[in-house]
């Protein structure tokens, strides 16, 4: 990072820490898109996991305890098995119809395009980058002549043009290859996304297409995947190593691609010795981002003959070719590489030997059926646990562990047979028999008095819960007559919607709320209660509609920028006896969330504004992004925001505002 730059990043965080950050200059324009339109993507086959040999039962489990992990704050997931989905949720709001940020997983699909430009014999692994840019008029940096493709594709290269110098420079391509090298290139693993970038422009200087026109040409169509979206630098160029949106099907299709080492529906599309090649370990990484090693954009996993795209906060599709299986996950967690919760479940549940799996598969039925002597009734159970697994997918909230009761996979005892009698001895018979029915009488007698007392517990704690209800709605609807249709009014500041994260991506800042007022409507539709969050955001009136049993989903627009959001609130009290109105706003085409918390007492308002992934957390991981001068400016930014006190309590002030505001009188 030049001091140019250094300076400007110095400055962008005095101003940040202010809430003095205007628009920038470059990232807006090219940002810009509209909002996913009706997918004309082909759909993969949609099948019961047991007609390909896998149990609802076992998948239910892997669900279960990857939606515990309210930390990652997952947004999807999917799973292929031999071609075909064997399952795919959202976490209400999110969809899996709805485009998803990939953040870096778009790596992994920019490698492909390299691929197919060396299948087709326009370019060469250990070509040098000075030579495919000859034609341009470029001060090449030191060094950058012993720069090749393969140093591109194994973060090997040793530039020290980042992420962060993109913030403050319009011409990339140019800053990359001016760039210093920090060290001898394939020498060691440096990550830095302009690596990406460089591949990007790559494929524009040898077809004269962009990125996007020239995969859709390549690959795209024969795979049937359709819409897509990718952001570009602002010269035009897709920017290769982010920014790229799509389904969380038409990740997995790019899986596959891989796992098939580029054949799709019988057709090779590009090398199959590239693709051999891709997927293995070609340079060491550091421990503190994955210990398994790095390939063509590829990240390796800790099975051998495993491997995964990875996106920060959670964007990944890991791929287990000798189950045939490719899972996919879209999250808004606090981590930017490979190392997660949802990396280790995987392994548990996947990486292990079909036979393994099988086993596991085994077992897990016997928590839900005693015995497995169901004979003839098979086909039903298959289709009584893939049902259950489809109604607790059903109920799947983001940031919420679904609550099911114990006996949710219990299956009816109508739906077994009998365990196989054995022979028995003449002698015994009699007795036997009626030492058996004996036995049954008084097993069925307690089972319908724990039943009984079981019942009239429930029916208690619902009385109790009801009478609550009510006393709440109560006193809501008391003080909600003091709060409707009233307007709050907000001093000077720049706080917004928009989460922060957002924001700094695309370079657009709120101006700031200045009012709001509340109104409750009916949803028809839903039949449910509806807030209207009317507010001033700069110089517009906007409404913003909030379900508060259901997602309502709206677009929310900040200087002509559009955003797909599905919104849920909730009345609760604090522990001070405080009415508080808590509001999720989830991006959903985004990894980012933001909650806005309002709380009233008397004529006063407090708003809190918090957002998912928490920047706080997030700065701690910062450093590791960077490599060379760069990483020791940044880590040396970084830990002075984290140990001088008041810069924390700018930062906090900042990242999660607290803002007090009155009725207007």
């Amino acid at each position: 990072m030049n001091m140019k730059t250094q300076i400007k990043l110095m400055e962008f965080g005095k101003k940040l820490l202010k809430g003095e950050v205007e628009t920038s200059p470059y990232y807006k324009k090219e940002y810009e898109k509209d909002l996913q339109q009706e997918s004309d993507s082909l759909l993969l086959p949609r099948i019961m996991p047991e007609q390909v040999g896998v149990s609802s039962s076992y998948l239910f489990e892997f669900l279960k305890e990857i939606s515990a992990c309210t930390k990652e704050h997952l947004h999807g997931v999917c799973i292929v098995h031999k071609g075909s989905v064997i399952l795919e949720q959202g976490y209400s709001p999110y969809t899996i119809q709805d485009w998803h940020i990939s953040h870096s997983l778009a790596k992994s699909i920019t490698a492909l395009a390299i691929g197919c430009l060396i299948s087709d014999g326009q370019l060469a692994l250990h070509d040098p980058i000075v030579d495919i840019f000859n034609k341009r008029k470029v001060l090449f940096g030191h060094k950058m002549n012993k720069v090749t493709v393969l140093h591109l594709l194994t973060m090997s290269s040793g530039i020290t043009f980042n992420e962060l110098d993109t913030v403050f420079e319009k011409d990339w391509l140019n800053g990359c290859l001016g760039s210093n090298v920090d060290f001898e290139p394939g020498s060691k693993f440096s990550y830095n996304s302009m690596n990406t970038y460089l591949l990007s422009a790559i494929v524009v200087e040898k077809t004269k297409k962009g990125l996007l026109e020239y995969l859709r040409i390549r690959l795209l169509s024969e795979m049937g995947i359709g819409q897509l979206f990718w952001e570009k630098c602002p010269l035009g160029i897709e920017k290769g190593g982010w920014g790229l949106s799509l389904t969380m099907e038409d990740m997995a299709k790019f899986g596959i691609l891989y796992m098939q080492q580029g054949m799709w529906n019988g057709k090779q599309l590009l090398s199959k010795e590239y693709m051999k090649f891709a997927v293995q370990k070609q340079i060491d990484t550091p421990e503190s981002i994955s210990p398994y090693g790095y390939g063509y954009h590829i990240w390796i996993c800790s099975r051998k003959g495993t491997y995964q795209f990875n996106g920060m906060f959670g964007q990944n599709v890991f791929l287990l070719p000798d189950i045939e299986t490719v899972i996919v996950t879209t999250a808004g967690g606090e981590h930017f590489f490979p190392k997660s919760n949802v990396f280790d479940i995987v392994m548990d549940y996947f990486a292990h030997p079909a036979q393994e799996v099988q086993r596991r598969m085994i077992e897990s039925r016997r928590k839900y059926i005693k015995d497995l002597y169901y004979q003839n009734k098979k086909e039903k159970i298959d289709l009584y646990f893939y049902k259950k697994l489809n109604d607790y997918g059903k109920i799947l909230q983001y940031n919420q562990i679904p609550s099911i009761e114990e006996d949710f996979f219990q299956v009816p005892q109508e739906l077994l047979c009998e365990e196989p009698k054995k022979e028995e001895t003449s002698k015994w018979k009699d007795w036997w028999k009626d030492r058996k029915r004996r036995l049954l009488d008084i097993g069925k007698k307690g089972k319908v008095e724990r039943e009984e007392r079981k019942s009239q517990e429930v029916e208690k704690q619902e009385a109790d819960k009801q009478k609550q209800q009510e006393r709440n709605q109560g006193a809501v609807l008391q003080i909600l007559k003091n709060i409707l249709d009233k307007k709050y009014v907000f001093g000077q500041q720049k706080n917004g919607i928009l989460p922060l994260f957002l924001q700094m991506m695309h370079g657009t800042y709120s101006s700031g709320i200045s009012y709001f007022y509340l109104r409750m409507k009916q949803d028809l539709n839903k039949e449910q209660e509806q807030i209207e969050f009317i507010f001033q955001e700069g110089e517009t009136e906007k409404i913003l509609k909030i379900g508060i049993q259901y997602p309502i989903y709206s677009t929310y627009e900040i200087e002509g920028m559009l955003y797909k959001i599905g919104v849920i609130g909730k009345w609760c009290w604090n522990e001070e006896d405080i009415l508080v109105l808590k509001v999720t706003i989830c991006f959903v085409e985004t990894s980012h969330t933001r909650m806005v918390y309002l709380y009233f007492e008397d004529e006063k308002v407090t708003m809190k504004l918090k957002e998912e992934p928490n920047l706080l957390a997030l700065l701690e991981e910062v450093p590791m992004l960077l490599g060379g001068e760069s990483k020791d400016m940044m880590m040396k930014l970084a830990t002075s925001l984290k140990d001088m006190d008041y810069s924390k309590y700018l930062l906090k002030k900042v990242i999660e505002p607290v803002i007090e505001g009155e009725q207007q009188k």
